[in-house]
This record gives C-alpha cells, sequence and structure tokens, in this order.
C-alpha cells in the first residue's frame, strides 16, 4: 500500500540521516537502536489519526527529509498543533523547513482551523 512504502521510505531516509540521534534530543522517543526499531514505531504511528504524521519531501531532490504531524486536532475549538517534528540534518535550518511550516499552517487554515499552535522545549535553542 501506497501509505506503508511512503513510510518505509521516510523512516529510512530520516534515520540514516540523523546517524548521530541529535534530531530526538527533544523528543519523548528515540533515538532508535536500529532502523527497523525506527520504521515499526514509525508504522505504527501513521496508522493513527491523532497525531497524522506527514514525510517531508525535498522538492529539489525528491527525497524525504523529515517528518512532522498535526496533533491535538480540535475542530469545535477551531484548534490544531503541529508537533513530533523530525527534520533531519538535509532539512535543518533551510527553506525546505520554512515551506514545510508554511504548507502545514496553510493546510490547517484551509481546513478551518482558527489556531496553529506550535510549542517547542525551552533548551531547543535552534527551533525558537
Amino acid at each position: 500500500d501506497r501509505r506503508k512504502a511512503i513510510v518505509e521510505t521516510a523512516a529510512e531516509a530520516i534515520w540514516v540521516l540523523d546517524a548521530d540521534g541529535a534530531m530526538w534530543t527533544y523528543m519523548a522517543y528515540g533515538p532508535f537502536a536500529s532502523l527497523g526499531d525506527y520504521r515499526a514505531w514509525a508504522e505504527g504511528a501513521a496508522r493513527g489519526s491523532d497525531p497524522l504524521f506527514f514525510a517531508y519531501i525535498d522538492r529539489a531532490t525528491g527525497k524525504p527529509v523529515g517528518a512532522g504531524s498535526f496533533m491535538r486536532i480540535d475542530p469545535a475549538n477551531g484548534c490544531i498543533e503541529v508537533g513530533h517534528l523530525a527534520y533531519s540534518p538535509l532539512m535543518q535550518r533551510t527553506p525546505v523547513a520554512t515551506e514545510a511550516m508554511y504548507l502545514m499552517m496553510r493546510e490547517a487554515f484551509r481546513l478551518g482551523y482558527r489556531r496553529y499552535e506550535w510549542k517547542c522545549n525551552a533548551a531547543n535553542k535552534p527551533s525558537q
């Protein structure tokens, strides 16, 4: 199935690109000991609808460079949060990262949400 193929491709790219595990410093999970461990986690996470995960693809290369999700999805109150942001080193501090956030924000407002939230760990200076 297409969703599984995307998850597997994204999982492999993200895990391989983050060899030192630094991407997971401020996450509640990871780093993962093996590609298989990360792939199993990603496949389970992709089956849910909240959080709702996306792979970030670099348009210039066509390759996955990160992942993120919509979460705490609350249509009744018009609020949605972006989280679980896993940016590989190829995505960190690049226009690709900016565009990913823009596209997610645009989609949230297109869907009728009035509030788009993003939180980060206070010690995560690059994300601030």
